[in-house]
């Protein structure tokens, strides 16, 4: 795929942030101006490397209520990490020698 290394590299870079696909297409076309139809192309190839992402739950869609002006946002899959006592926490402890 055309643009899945930069489509990962954006979503490692920003862990906790939710982009919209131009947002994505910007970052993966590095900002250059392209005509509308290498625009089209590139969007229609972030959008694949983003579908096949979801189907490998790397990253998730939040798709809006219908309405108009409503975009979907793309986020990475974020999974509760597991405590001790194997009940599902958001932290992790541990203890730190001193020296």
């Amino acid at each position: 795929m055309k643009y899945a290394h930069e489509v990962l590299e954006l979503f490692q870079a920003y862990p906790m942030r939710s982009f919209r696909v131009m947002e994505i297409v910007r970052y993966a076309t590095r900002g250059r101006y392209l005509p509308a139809r290498e625009r089209e192309a590139a969007r229609k190839a972030v959008q694949r490397a983003l579908d096949a992402l979801i189907q490998n739950e790397t990253i998730q869609i939040a798709v809006p209520a219908a309405g108009r002006g409503a975009f979907a946002q793309y986020s990475l899959f974020h999974v509760p990490l597991v405590g001790h006592e194997g009940e599902k926490s958001g932290t992790r402890s541990g203890t730190i020698a001193a020296g």
